[in-house]
C-alpha cells in the first residue's frame, strides 16, 4: 500500500522524468481522492455536530447555567487515575460552541470584568424560516451519507407580537429581551438572504 509520504517522496524523486511521474500520479490518485473525500466528510460531520450542539443548547431555557456547569465538569475535568493511552484529551471547546454567552458571562464574573454580548455571526447567503410564533430559524441543508439532502433548522431568535426580540428565557420561562422593535404582523414563511440582507 502506498503511503502519503512515500507517494510524495517518489514524485519528488522523479520530478524530472515525466513518464515516471505520470505513472506515480496515476497510482496515487485513488488514495488522494479517498483522502480528499474523507477530509470533506469530516468537515461536514464536524459542522453538523456543532450545529446540533447549538440547536440542543438553544432549547435549554432557564437552566442554561446548570447545563454549562455539567458540560464543563465533564469535558474539562482532571485526567483520570488510569487514562486510556489511546484517548484524545478534550480541549473544552464544546462549552464555547454550546453556551458561548454564558461562558463569557462566567469569565467576566470571575475576573471582575464587564460582560459583553457574544456577537451572533452575520448571516450570509442562504434561507431563513419564520414560524407563526415569530421564531426565526436558519435553514441549513445537510448531505446525508446516502447522498440525500435534508434541512436542519437552527434557532436564531424570536420576535414577540409586542416587538420584543430574544434568544433565551430565564429560570421562570420569561423571555430575556435583547431588543425591542416596532410591532408588526408576523407572517410565517421563508425568505432568502443575499449579501447579508
Amino acid at each position: 500500500m502506498l503511503t502519503w509520504k512515500k507517494a510524495n517522496a517518489d514524485i519528488e524523486a522523479n520530478k524530472h522524468d515525466a513518464e515516471a511521474r505520470k505513472q506515480l500520479f496515476l497510482s496515487a490518485k485513488p488514495g488522494f481522492c479517498c483522502l480528499e473525500r474523507l477530509r470533506k466528510t469530516a468537515g461536514e460531520e464536524l459542522k453538523a455536530l456543532v450545529n446540533g450542539l447549538q440547536k440542543w443548547s438553544s432549547s435549554k431555557n432557564g437552566t442554561r447555567l446548570s447545563y454549562l456547569s455539567a458540560l464543563h465538569a465533564i469535558v474539562c475535568r482532571e485526567r483520570r487515575a488510569a487514562p486510556d493511552p489511546n484517548a484524545v484529551t478534550g480541549t473544552g471547546s464544546i462549552v464555547f460552541y454550546s453556551f458561548p454567552q454564558e461562558v463569557v458571562n462566567q469569565i467576566a464574573e470571575r475576573t471582575g470584568g464587564r460582560p459583553v454580548t457574544v456577537e451572533v455571526p452575520g448571516l450570509c447567503d442562504g434561507e431563513v424560516e419564520i414560524d407563526s410564533e415569530g421564531r426565526i430559524f436558519l435553514v441549513q441543508p445537510l448531505t446525508q451519507p446516502n447522498g440525500q439532502i435534508v434541512e436542519r433548522l437552527i434557532f436564531i431568535a424570536q420576535v414577540t407580537k409586542t416587538g420584543e426580540v430574544f434568544t433565551d428565557r430565564d429560570e421562570k420561562g420569561s423571555p430575556v429581551v435583547l431588543e425591542r422593535v416596532r410591532k408588526f404582523p408576523i407572517k410565517a414563511g421563508r425568505s432568502a438572504i443575499r449579501n447579508g440582507r
